[in-house]
């Protein structure tokens, strides 16, 4: 299933090109590779989900409801809010988790990403025009890349807003046209890579100052209309394809996310009211 923006790119949603296994794939991250860190980020039905405030986890809502599992502890959620036109369902949890990673706020464009996810991995092509998928699932990966364009196109009734970044190489032996830079991000970053196969769910995360934060979760590849197709999969190629995630660091989906997890006005109510009580009494002593 592909949808078409206005600039000319096909997104195409992960679980339904390659299913539900996920995939990372970088310049320095292959087959054996293993993703220690993002220790907040876990599964949800075979793609994935990141912990994002102490009682709330965000996923890709095309992968379907179900528990989170994280670092081999299942949680079964007991509320659900999933709003279609985002691709995004919000978790709810009793018990608040022991970390969780804060939202990216501001602009995304030109900040360096880490991409982290679940499953199978890649390895660079012997032509040298980008990558085929290899290793197995259930292994956290990570790759980076650069924000290079935001942007919204319409999806099940309303707009779907998100962020891309373009497969850039660092492969001296590429040829034309596969080294360009497609969405002019300055080129490849150290690890520079992309997500594949349902790797939905997983996080998008940038460091600001230091601190690592959530600026989407994963929803898609996409390629550009002009990608060959006699090459393979058109979004693993170099200077055509890339990978997208719903953006949550500003805008309509962030103002959804704070709605739905701000408390809840009887909650609100109560701790004012023990707070006036607390200065009334102050008042009398």
């Amino acid at each position: 299933m592909n949808t078409r923006t206005s600039k000319g790119l096909a997104l195409t949603a992960l679980a339904c090109v390659f299913g539900q296994a996920s995939a990372i794939f970088g310049i320095s991250t292959g087959p054996g590779s293993t993703e220690v860190g993002f220790s907040t980020v876990g599964q949800v039905n075979g793609g994935g989900g990141v912990v994002f405030a102490p009682h709330w986890v965000a996923s890709a809502s095309h992968l379907g409801l179900g528990d989170f599992v994280l670092n081999g502890v299942t949680y079964h959620p007991d509320i659900h809010v999933t709003q279609s036109a985002y691709d995004t369902t919000l978790y709810h949890f009793s018990a608040a988790f022991s970390d969780f990673t804060p939202l990216y706020s501001g602009s995304p464009v030109g900040q360096e990403v880490t991409m982290v996810g679940y499953g199978f991995s890649g390895t660079q092509r012997a032509d040298h025009l980008g990558y085929t998928l290899a290793g197995a699932s259930g292994i956290k990966r990570s790759a980076t890349n650069t924000i290079g364009q935001v942007g919204n196109f319409s999806k099940n009734g309303g707009l779907f807003y998100y962020m891309i970044a373009d497969l850039d190489t660092a492969d001296a032996a590429t040829p034309p046209p596969y080294t360009r830079d497609n969405l002019g991000d300055g080129g490849p970053t150290t690890n520079e890579g992309g997500v594949a196969g349902g790797d939905s769910g997983g996080g998008f995360f940038i460091n600001d100052g230091g601190v690592q934060k959530l600026a989407g979760v994963t929803n898609f590849s996409w390629f550009d209309d002009s990608a060959p197709t006699d090459q393979g999969a058109q979004s693993l190629l170099y200077g055509y394809g890339g990978s997208g995630a719903a953006d949550f660091s500003e805008g309509p989906v962030r103002d959804w996310i704070d709605r739905t997890i701000a408390p809840e006005p009887a909650t609100t109510a109560l701790i004012g009211g023990a707070f006036l009580g607390l200065l009334a009494m102050r008042r009398r002593a």
